[in-house]
């Protein structure tokens, strides 16, 4: 099977995945002097490929259709899933800090539409290769493709991924951990930046921390108790105004106020009504 778009003569040479809404396959360029190979998304559903060229209106990518299908055109990259090699290759918590960071920093940089991100995230096609590089793979299912999905969703995603991955090396005892469980799973991220700046503060030894990061730090990890405190007051309160309320409409003021005003009246022996 040969797909022509563009200037490109697309002759496959490996089926991927084969799905309802679409095909992956893995393309030569046949017109190109170098042996050059490609990751193809044949999308066969006229309703996903609507939302495909919605999402990257503003994206500079190789796409088009070809017959009764849409075609999206990926540079090939062998998929190396970070879940598959992150046990053999990660040892200690500070590499595994690292390579959150690496994470996040690539999800900032990769220009990658938030909707195809999510199902990068959602589907495992967060790779890492033997020298460290984080990369995507677009070996996709699109089925389930939203034009909504924002960089909150992604984060989150994202978040939870790290946490997941923070778990096999660390507890609950250590600032990255905590951090990241308490907001992935409340979806306390709303962009990636907030992420990153979480990461980077956990992996400062604890010294060095400057007061307002060691501040937000322990909001963070006690966030729980004060909003319990919180409400222990917010009812306190409540059932005293209450109080209050019903005494001045039983008695016409409130018996409490009368300790503190009775007391002033007479002091000793001297009384202070004339």
């Amino acid at each position: 099977m040969i797909y022509q778009i563009n200037n490109m003569l697309l002759n496959v040479t490996q089926k991927l995945y084969n799905g309802e809404v679409n095909d992956v396959v893995v393309c030569q360029d046949l017109s190109a002097v170098s042996k050059t190979f490609y990751t193809v998304l044949v999308i066969k559903e006229h309703d996903v490929a609507r939302r495909v060229i919605s999402i990257y209106e503003n994206y500079s990518i190789v796409s088009g259709s070809y017959h009764e299908h849409y075609l999206m055109v990926f540079p090939y990259a062998n998929e190396r899933p970070i879940e598959s090699f992150f046990k053999a290759e990660i040892n200690t918590l500070e590499e595994c800090e690292n390579l959150c960071s690496d994470v996040v920093i690539k999800c900032v940089t990769s220009e990658i539409p938030f909707p195809i991100m999510y199902l990068q995230f959602q589907q495992k096609k967060i790779n890492k290769s033997k020298a460290g590089e984080i990369y995507f793979s677009y070996c996709l299912d699109l089925k389930e493709l939203s034009e909504t999905v924002g960089e909150e969703e992604c984060a989150t995603m994202c978040a939870r991924m790290l946490f997941g991955l923070l778990s096999n090396v660390t507890d609950e005892s250590t600032v990255s951990y905590t951090l990241l469980k308490k907001k992935a799973h409340r979806e306390g991220y709303l962009k990636f930046i907030d992420l990153y700046k979480d990461i980077q503060a956990a992996t400062v030894k604890i010294e060095k921390r400057k007061f307002l990061v060691r501040l937000k730090l322990f909001f963070a990890r006690n966030r729980d108790r004060f909003f319990r405190l919180l409400l222990i007051l917010c009812v306190s309160a409540a059932t005293i105004a209450l109080f209050m309320l019903i005494s001045q409409l039983i008695f016409g003021d409130i018996p409490l106020f009368r300790i503190f005003v009775n007391t002033f009246k007479k002091i000793g022996t001297e009384s202070l009504v004339k």
